[in-house]
């Protein structure tokens, strides 16, 4: 379900700014810097397609359940807005 919605919103988000002669060019403009060619925008799009519910969850294994740190940064004097280990306030 997730990964169809990820799709859905690329295809969208890029669709959409096809529909614009600005945001065309620029979207064609950014794959031919980052990637040499304009036309890589179909690859790229073929990439998100082929990206199944087994990838996302492999992936989530791998990097999500892995010991992390988690840095609050709260204004002074409001402790109360700070995580704590259990991902509540204090």
């Amino acid at each position: 379900m997730k990964t169809r919605v990820s799709r859905s919103r690329f295809h969208r988000s890029t669709s959409s700014a096809a529909r614009k002669h600005l945001g065309k060019a620029g979207t064609l403009s950014s794959y031919n810097y980052l990637a040499g060619t304009p036309d890589y925008v179909q690859q790229d799009a073929a990439r998100y397609d082929q990206v199944t519910r087994a990838d996302v969850q492999r992936v989530a294994r791998t990097y999500l359940g892995k010991p992390k740190v988690v840095l609050t940064v709260v204004p002074e004097g409001q402790r109360q807005m700070m995580l704590t280990a259990n991902g509540g306030g204090q």
